[in-house]
């Protein structure tokens, strides 16, 4: 949140998907094809969610 609190700054948004890519990253194993395919499914659902939540933020 930006500081007078009613939306994300660039730089929040930006590291929050930040934090989204690294979590799914952590989690995959180059091993485990099944475990690298979910990390890409929880990031992705993840990031959908914080872009629906900056969008009903920004509204």
């Amino acid at each position: 949140m930006t500081r007078d609190g009613l939306r994300c700054g660039s730089e929040e948004l930006h590291a929050g998907f930040y934090c989204v890519i690294a979590r799914a990253l952590t989690r995959v194993r180059a091993a485990d094809r099944r475990g690298a395919a979910a990390a890409v499914r929880e990031a992705r659902l993840i990031a959908d969610r914080v872009a629906a939540d900056t969008r009903r933020g920004v509204e």
